[in-house]
């Protein structure tokens, strides 16, 4: 949901921006850059990217010295203050100021994915950028690229709108250079999704402009569109069944879970396939509860046979169960064990109650 929260406000952002730079509202400049102080918030990375696309364009279509200086002070000011709400974000998350839930997640004092080193970044301009690009390209509507340059093309000079939504997507792709990890997007790249909307309109200015020197009749319109949306389509049937066969050991592991008997449990989940090292991936499979204390099951991944007792006495749960996923049967598994099941409880686990 983060992505969709930021591609609105950098929506509301634009949108702002452009009115105040047109009518010299300080107000609306104000709004403008709140909304890119939030969306810092929401997508720290695209949102610094687009604070300095939005100070960067000021300088050089504002109108009049006093207009640049006003838009130059507020991006300054909402950098700073971005900066500022972030360190308290990480004060309350982590309990340092300098120490991001990106880093902490990993024990790590600097996020392990971001890096100015420039031959990481030239690999990932040649590797994960590029694949990130085609995949966007591949699964964006037909054309909305080439109707989306024609347009820029043809009022770069007249119309300071289009010049603004023509940097956004680009601004999104170099910032995230930086960025050595790939998302795991399986349509399009997700890290890019914040600035489709400015590709969609400028994609429906370029339609707008060869409507109006072609003229083409209402059916030829209509017939177009269909055949467009139909290819649309077909690659979302493609994608769609992609993304099941991907989910399919989650999706079966999760039934497997919701049939387990009504009482407290900890489950070990075993390695799903060849290319995960388990079936719990916190970031695709976290079935644990936000009050984890109170929650009647917590879900690990499986230490082995060896561990399972310890790691039982250590969260004072009796009974555990062992989901795994079955690669050549493709099916899921359940097997069951307990601290009584290797001699007295109170044997394996003194400090058990």
């Amino acid at each position: 949901m983060s992505h969709v929260s930021c591609a609105v406000l950098l929506v509301g952002a634009s949108l702002l921006y452009l009115q105040g730079l047109n009518t010299s509202s300080q107000w609306r400049l104000s709004g403008s850059f709140g909304l890119l102080v939030y969306s810092c918030l929401t997508r720290p990375l695209t949102g610094v990217a687009m604070l300095c696309v939005f100070v960067l364009f000021g300088l050089l279509y504002a109108r009049g010295n006093r207009l640049r200086m006003i838009v130059v002070s507020m991006g300054v000011t909402s950098l700073l203050l971005a900066i500022g709400l972030t360190l308290i974000d990480n004060r309350v998350y982590t309990g340092g100021y300098w120490l991001s839930p990106y880093a902490w997640s990993r024990g790590l004092k600097v996020p392990r994915e971001i890096t100015l080193d420039p031959r990481l970044m030239l690999q990932n301009l040649l590797v994960i950028t590029r694949w990130s690009i085609e995949g966007t390209v591949l699964y964006t509507f037909p054309f909305a690229f080439l109707l989306s340059v024609y347009a820029v093309i043809h009022d770069w000079k007249t119309m300071p709108a289009v010049k603004l939504l023509a940097v956004l997507f680009p601004a999104i792709v170099i910032a995230h250079l930086v960025q050595t990890e790939a998302s795991a997007s399986r349509i399009g790249e997700r890290y890019y999704f914040e600035a489709v909307f400015a590709l969609v309109l400028l994609a429906a200015r370029g339609l707008i402009l060869l409507m109006e020197r072609w003229r083409p009749s209402r059916q030829a319109i209509l017939a177009v569109v269909l055949g467009l949306a139909s290819v649309q389509l077909l690659h979302q049937m493609f994608a769609a069944n992609s993304i099941l066969q991907w989910t399919y050991p989650y999706r079966a592991s999760a039934k497997q879970v919701d049939e387990l008997p009504k009482r407290p449990y900890l489950v070990f989940f075993t390695a799903a396939g060849k290319s995960e090292t388990s079936l719990f991936v916190p970031k695709y499979f976290n079935r644990n509860s936000a009050n984890g204390e109170t929650a009647s099951g917590v879900f690990l991944n499986d230490p082995g046979p060896e561990e399972r007792v310890a790691w039982a006495c250590r969260f004072h749960h009796e009974e555990w169960a062992v989901i795994g996923f079955d690669e050549n049967r493709k099916e899921s598994f359940t097997e069951f064990g307990d601290l009584n099941s290797g001699g007295r409880a109170i044997d394996q686990c003194p400090a058990f109650p």
